[in-house]
């Protein structure tokens, strides 16, 4: 292979009525220097029959014995990475022909950007493209070097974007403990470390909403906590260092509004009073959840009920 090479990572569990399409896709490519790498996360339908399908030299296929969940997957393949530009492929997503072509030629132009993502086309579960509101949410004309692109909001598509192996590299890998918000906190991590976002304003990715996307089983409580932590290990810690304390009230907001419209105002202040004590929290998920919970005290009860009560989720952040 001729560089620079793309080392691209494909996820799959129990997604054999769609990982073909991923695959085909890759193998579509108008630029033919990558390698993918795929894990099958211990699937128990016949996604290792449809990925065995495939001969192509530059597909290499990681097998789990047991199931290591998404970030544990991609971490593992990560390190068997070669490419000078790391990306992710969700199973069931799938890549316009020219995808890779147009994200290197980009790169190339613009030697300073560390992660490119694209626009999206929202499809079916039969990849037919429909009207919906997961373009609507990544489609956006944002500064993502700007840190109010990034208040509690993720407008960035994880299966879009390619990153310098450099840059993901200090960046570091995807956090295991969070189920469904770990690209959102690389994403932070890699602004705070001063890496440079850009998007193609153009939809080179086919996003796939379907009634079995893995997110749509996450508890609202979890998704409230994966965000709580977030704002208190990194986003908080940002905005802090550089003088940016006014932007601490809408995230709040968000987090309180948003997942505790039915609590009482006292449950509300609690939760705000924990989050503004982000300083005092340790900056691993698992001890933050633990020390959140015990330190909202009396309060912890109604506050799981009314996030019990939240709106359902509709996009993986929203």
């Amino acid at each position: 292979m001729n560089e620079p090479l793309v080392s691209l990572i494909l996820l799959s569990y129990n997604y054999e009525r769609y990982i073909g399409d991923g695959i085909r896709s890759v193998l579509a490519q108008t630029y033919p220097h990558w390698e993918l790498i795929v894990v099958d996360d211990a699937s128990t339908d016949g996604s290792l029959e449809v990925i065995r399908s495939f001969s192509d030299p530059r597909i290499r296929l990681l097998p789990s014995e047991r199931n290591l969940g998404p970030s544990g997957s991609y971490n593992r393949a990560y390190a068997c990475c070669r490419g000078q530009y790391v990306g992710s492929l969700d199973a069931d997503d799938f890549l316009a022909p020219r995808k890779l072509e147009r994200q290197v030629e980009e790169f190339a132009a613009h030697p300073g950007v560390d992660v490119l993502g694209t626009f999206v086309t929202e499809v079916d579960g039969a990849g037919q493209a429909v009207d919906g509101e997961t373009a609507v949410w990544f489609n956006q004309d944002l500064d993502f070097d700007d840190v109010e692109s990034w208040l509690m909001r993720n407008h960035l598509c994880h299966s879009s974007a390619l990153l310098r192996r450099s840059a993901h590299d200090r960046a570091g890998l995807l956090n295991p403990d969070l189920r469904v918000a770990a690209d959102y906190e690389l994403w932070l991590r890699g602004l705070a470390q001063g890496a440079r976002f850009r998007v193609l304003r153009e939809p080179l990715i086919f996003s796939r909403q379907h009634e079995s996307n893995s997110w749509k089983k996450i508890g609202r409580g979890d998704l409230f906590l994966e965000l709580a932590y977030l704002f208190s290990a990194h986003l908080a810690r940002h905005l802090a260092r550089h003088g940016r304390v006014e932007l601490f009230a809408p995230c709040i907001s968000f987090l309180t509004s948003h997942f505790l419209a039915k609590a009482t105002a006292e449950e509300r202040g609690a939760v705000a009073g924990e989050l503004l004590s982000f300083p005092l929290y340790r900056r691993d998920f698992a001890s933050f959840a633990a020390v959140f919970e015990r330190s909202c005290g009396r309060h912890w009860p109604a506050i799981l009920e009314a996030l019990a009560l939240a709106p359902p989720a509709t996009r993986k952040i929203d």
